[in-house]
């Protein structure tokens, strides 16, 4: 260890340094070991300029240069590469900038590499959060606020992160812990409020924005959580406004901007939200609205004669909303390239025989075929210029096809044990989405349907929630088809061809009521309740839906899932065989 003499005033100057630091919340320096413990920094001269740069940096960074804060940091890193405070910001830079991968990179180094330093793993928490890790980040957050019990900042991401797990109670206690040490901690305010609306328990959350209203009335955390009571009210108009209120505090921000697009789109206002809306490829990720730089983005314009590519984004269940514009585009277009999930390919190409399917990633192979395409879109950037009259003109038939055989072969398998007995597909979770836990049902509340005689049920039900299903029959000594067969991780297509096997699916908004919508079998589809967990294409107030004319919609609100439970099964038991 090196010792360093150090005079009363130089002490005093880094004392102070350090004390800012500390309280602008956003970087920690612990202590001066951080910066006079290295062996390469020998005098008292090196000590004072990275400290200085650390402070220079924070200012920059206070002052929305992120550019200067960050060469700052670097040129810190370059004469200790370990040093947390720099690596902190760095990863706090590249998590503002949307770039989550490198900051993740670069929050687990300064992690690895300064085990004791609680800010450091606060941040990579953050990062993990927004990367939906969130068991992982629930760990990080743990330990921070174990070896920094008072810092209030870490006892609230604790608390969220239990809130995005699902885990009420916790969650709840946590942002109690917080309120105690400081009622007026907005974060704990607005955090227990939305707990509250998840548990339908309004009045409580009005009362907790209210107190943080009250403390601060500009502040758009407090606006947003505003807009998502009203909004799970019921209350559009009022959810717009506030929404619209964020974006005014926020500076127009995109994640502010895509909520205020919901609602209109959720309303049914599908032109007077788009422009807001389909900033969604900057929301979180900070994605690019051209896949291929080489290509021109189409925008509209007319296609006759011209070549387009089309690549997919989001989920599988978009995907497939989307893929019923495509006919549109082929019907002027001359030659069309669509770029998918290989799960979606073998059922695509069936269904749309005039164009090139190939699998996301195969980039050589629409090189390769295609020379110099005219334009590219992303498919979901389709509906801004073939679907915005949806609501008006809802889409009248199913586009996508089953090979027919296979399915009559699965329905004379299935209807072996009882000749025409209606079979009935069920499926009640979406769990890779991140609103899987707004989208899921309570299998608790479908008892009804294990005393239910003249239907046979098939487990449609993908990912880890597959075999609870089959339990849940199981247990009540009841028979469901689950069909080994039927691998859809690694291709919808069987899948698809057992639902066209089938009477009814039911399931809850996932990639199954889309392919089932898609394809035209009959479809209830349970729409999570309206706030954390809405779907704009289910809209807000429509019992059909304008996408799948053979779809119905079942909508929950908080509360009454028992009451929707008992809608459905009387409806389903007026299909049964007698």
């Amino acid at each position: 260890m090196v010792c360093l003499q150090i005079n009363y005033y130089e002490f005093v100057l880094i004392v102070l340094v350090l004390f800012h630091l500390f309280v602008t919340n956003h970087i920690v320096v612990t202590d001066l070991r951080s910066f006079n413990m290295n062996k390469n920094l020998n005098t008292i001269d090196q000590t004072k300029s990275l400290i200085n740069k650390m402070y220079q940096a924070v200012k920059k960074y206070e002052e929305g240069d992120l550019s200067a804060a960050n060469s700052l940091c670097e040129k810190i890193l370059a004469n200790t590469n370990t040093q947390p405070d720099a690596l902190n910001l760095l990863a706090i830079i590249a998590r503002q900038s949307k770039q989550l991968k490198k900051a993740e990179k670069i929050a687990r180094f300064g992690v690895i590499s300064n085990p004791s330093h609680s800010q450091i793993k606060n941040t990579l928490g953050l990062i993990l959060m927004d990367l939906s890790k969130n068991i992982e980040a629930k760990d990080l957050f743990l330990q921070s606020h174990l070896e920094v019990p008072l810092k209030l900042d870490y006892i609230s991401n604790f608390a969220k992160v239990s809130h995005n797990l699902g885990e009420w109670e916790l969650s709840e206690e946590f942002y109690g812990k917080a309120l105690k040490m400081d009622a007026s901690f907005i974060p704990a305010l607005v955090g227990i409020a939305l707990v509250f609306i998840d548990l339908g328990q309004f009045s409580n959350a009005r009362e907790e924005l209210d107190k943080a209203f009250d403390i601060d009335p500009f502040n758009p955390s407090v606006s947003h959580g505003l807009g998502l009571l009203a909004l799970a009210c019921n209350q559009l108009n009022e959810s717009y406004l506030h929404f619209d209120n964020v974006v005014k505090l926020s500076g127009g921000v995109s994640d502010a901007k895509v909520n205020r697009g919901l609602i209109r789109m959720l309303q049914g206002r599908l032109k007077a939200g788009w422009s807001d809306y389909n900033l969604r490829s900057r929301r979180r990720w900070n994605r690019s609205v051209e896949k291929f730089t080489e290509i021109p983005k189409w925008s509209g314009e007319c296609l006759r004669g011209k070549s387009i590519v089309i690549w997919s984004e989001q989920g599988l269940g978009e995907c497939i909303l989307c893929s019923s514009l495509i006919n549109t585009i082929t019907d002027e277009a001359a030659v069309v390239f669509l770029e998918c999930s290989s799960r979606l390919v073998e059922v695509f190409r069936r269904s749309f025989p005039k164009i090139t399917i190939v699998s996301d990633g195969d980039d050589q192979d629409i090189k390769g075929q295609l020379d110099s395409p005219n334009f590219q879109s992303s498919i979901f950037d389709l509906l801004g210029y073939k679907g915005l009259d949806i609501v008006k003109n809802p889409i009248s038939r199913s586009f996508l096809k089953v090979t027919e055989r296979a399915s009559k072969s699965l329905r004379v398998e299935y209807q072996k044990k009882e000749q025409g007995t209606p079979l009935v597909g069920l499926s009640f979770s979406s769990p890779q989405a991140l609103t899987s836990r707004h989208k899921a049902f309570p299998l608790a509340l479908m008892e009804p349907l294990l005393k239910m005689d003249g239907l046979r049920f098939v487990n449609l039900q993908y990912g880890k929630d597959r075999s609870k299903l089959t339990e849940f029959f199981k247990n009540a000594d009841r028979d469901i088809i689950d069909d080994g067969n039927i691998d859809p991780s690694v291709s919808l297509s069987p899948l698809a061809n057992q639902i066209g096997a089938l009477d009814l699916v039911i399931s809850v908004s996932n990639t199954t009521a889309h392919l089932s919508g898609a394809i035209g079998t009959p479809t209830w589809v349970i729409v999570p309740a309206l706030g954390l967990g809405s779907m704009w294409y289910w809209l807000s107030d429509c019992q059909n839906c304008v996408w799948y004319p053979s779809v119905s919609l079942f909508r929950r609100s908080m509360g009454t899932d028992a009451t929707l439970a008992k809608q459905l099964m009387s409806k389903l038991e007026k299909i049964a065989f007698k």
